[in-house]
């Protein structure tokens, strides 16, 4: 199976937070959180998912995708909720065996509930880039 990151559709590095869906799939790093959107951080100037049709047929045929850009909790390939263009809105996606996640945005970057730029007003006590790691802590 081949697929690539390729560079931004829009031609320049983008750093926002993006919100997203989290699809029924193996992943073990999200299982925890299917059905749920959560946020977190990208900045990239190559984050552009790409495959042919028959690879990305493939991906959604067995299931997958991991994570979905999303506007309002619908999946969306439009920029700016999708900041590169990936299609599908795919912003992550894991092996058959759930083990290996490949995500563009950065889970890393929200482990502390401060370090959300509206952590003050919009209470987010246990920060969706940390729950992803738990669970995989959790699973090994």
């Amino acid at each position: 199976m081949h697929a690539a990151l390729q560079d931004n559709s829009i031609g320049r590095f983008e750093c926002r937070w993006v919100s997203m869906v989290v699809p029924e799939s193996p992943c073990l790093f999200t299982q925890h959180l299917q059905g749920r959107e959560i946020v977190l951080p990208a900045a990239r100037a190559e984050g552009h998912f790409f495959s042919n049709a028959d690879v990305l047929a493939r991906i959604e045929q067995e299931g997958l995708v991991a994570l979905r850009y999303s506007l309002e909790g619908v999946p969306t390939e439009s920029f700016p909720h999708n900041p590169n263009g990936s299609a599908g809105g795919i912003a992550g996606i894991c092996n058959k065996e759930g083990t290996i996640l490949g995500l563009m945005p950065h889970p890393e970057r929200f482990v502390m509930e401060e370090q959300y730029p509206n952590w003050r007003r919009m209470r987010i006590c246990h920060p969706h880039g940390l729950q992803l790691f738990e669970q995989a802590v959790a699973h090994f």
